[in-house]
């Protein structure tokens, strides 16, 4: 059973109104979950707590977004429930999404895989599953023994996630990427020129979440 808890990072407390905005969904419209913002600070606190045999790799790679990528499987294994990212909005409750699974992850629109030249994408920006499930422990033992790399996408990001996936017995449920990612990049790249579109809402129709690609640790490259 996925126990309801809905789990958020971000490097401090001081939200955005935007990020504000996006994170009241998810409370809003599940108000029988219970909700964690996670700190950069909280978050390293929780692996020397958790994993000190991880605290020197967490601790040495490179670049924030490998640590906030990290801690993410770290706190579901530990903990089970819902972690998503604070720039997706949440159009309907989860629970009917989530019903009867032990492990729900999601993969990102086929436009995403054209562009980064990938087959399948399973995203780690939407994760759902109960504790100490064998999948993440697989994950979590892959990031203790990998090489080093600073290859964010290869080491600690998607396309590691979806290479573990595709080499597992299958125990998640992979759900389409209408329900949790409806937009590809360029949607959203045009919808910060262009707005809004009725394009786009009838993109949006069937999602319980949408992702919104705010890439902060990309775009700052």
């Amino acid at each position: 059973m996925i126990p309801k808890i809905i789990h958020q990072t971000w490097k401090n407390a001081d939200l955005s109104p935007q990020l504000k905005d996006w994170q009241s969904t998810w409370k809003n419209l599940n108000a029988n979950w219970q909700y964690r913002l996670w700190t950069d600070q909280e978050n390293r606190q929780f692996v020397a707590t958790e994993f000190p045999e991880f605290l020197a790799c967490y601790d040495n790679y490179p670049a924030t977004i490998q640590r906030v990528d990290a801690v993410r499987y770290l706190l579901l294994y530990t903990y089970g429930g819902v972690f998503v990212d604070l720039d997706t909005w949440c159009r309907r409750p989860i629970d009917p999404l989530l019903s009867g699974n032990q492990a729900v992850f999601a993969q990102e629109p086929e436009r995403n895989c054209e562009i980064h030249h990938q087959k399948l994408i399973v995203s780690n920006a939407f994760m759902a599953c109960s504790p100490c499930h064998p999948f993440l422990a697989r994950v979590i033992d892959r990031l203790k023994t990998q090489p080093w790399s600073n290859n964010v996408l290869y080491s600690t990001g998607p396309f590691m996630l979806t290479e573990e996936y595709l080499a597992t017995d299958k125990t998640v449920q992979l759900i389409p990427c209408e329900l949790m990612f409806p937009l590809h990049i360029e949607d959203v790249e045009n919808t910060r020129r262009n707005g809004w579109s009725a394009t786009l809402e009838d993109k949006v129709t069937h999602a319980y979440g949408v992702h919104l690609h705010m890439g902060t640790w990309w775009r700052a490259q």
